[in-house]
């Protein structure tokens, strides 16, 4: 199968909605008028299809559309754009689901360890997990470090840096993530426990190559990655 399957909630009058799907369908595809297309494997394999329609409230249907697969192009930055694309600007259009075929799964992979590689990194492989972030914003890197080791020393299983923590000048991305993982390391070997500790990355990609770097050199155990700021793309490549 070398389609996804997106669902979407369209408002429209019933008269119309057969128009408004198949048009939907160029818009999250080729963007152009099908008749002006003159390659007809475009038509064929590139060219959005209406799968389905069915009612979904007064004025509203659901709408499920075939995508292919080739205009992800493999890269989950993409994808988001096919998915949702310029019909993110049309009000009456709204995304529900989306269905991905083995060879999509297997392109876009998922995470390497999952909850049992996580419970394994934390030496629980039965009870609940605990976190706890670091913060304020505006903290040095020896008042974070500290904190840590308490957040350690009280059994938390998994201290991260809080989403406000960057590579401002109070704490900078090197000196913080050094800090707290050498005062992490030190609880753990006194208290035999295995806290995990997960900084945050940001920035471009000259930026988060260096951060890997210095994290790797530091001993960190994970990474942690805000997707929709530092994009897609950045979290599937750091994931491979």
């Amino acid at each position: 199968m070398n389609r996804l399957q997106a669902t979407y909630r369209v408002r429209c009058e019933a008269a119309d909605i057969e128009r408004r799907a198949a048009a939907l369908a160029v818009e999250q595809s080729i963007e152009m008028p099908p008749a002006a297309v003159r390659d007809a494997r475009l038509l064929d394999a590139v060219l959005g299809r209406v799968e389905a329609i069915a009612p979904d409230g007064p004025a509203h249907f659901r709408v499920r559309l075939g995508l292919a697969l080739e205009t992800t192009g493999g890269e989950a930055g993409q994808l988001m754009n096919m998915l949702f694309g310029n019909c993110s600007l049309q009000p009456e259009v709204e995304l529900l689901d989306v269905d991905l075929p083995d060879a999509a799964l297997a392109r876009f992979g998922g995470p390497r360890f999952g909850i049992a590689g996580l419970r394994e990194l934390c030496g629980a492989p039965r009870r609940p997990l605990t976190c706890s972030a670091l913060k304020p914003q505006g903290s040095t890197p020896e008042a974070l470090a500290d904190l840590a080791a308490r957040l350690a020393a009280a059994g938390i299983d998994i201290v991260k840096d809080d989403h406000g923590l960057a590579d401002q000048d109070a704490a900078p991305f090197a000196r913080r993530v050094d800090a707290v993982q050498r005062a992490i390391d030190a609880v753990n070997r006194s208290t035999g426990r295995r806290c995990v500790y997960a900084p945050s990355l940001g920035g471009g990609p000259r930026r988060l190559r260096e951060q890997i770097r210095l994290a790797r050199e530091a001993g960190v155990g994970m990474l942690m990655l805000a997707p929709m700021v530092s994009g897609m793309g950045a979290l599937q490549e750091l994931r491979e």
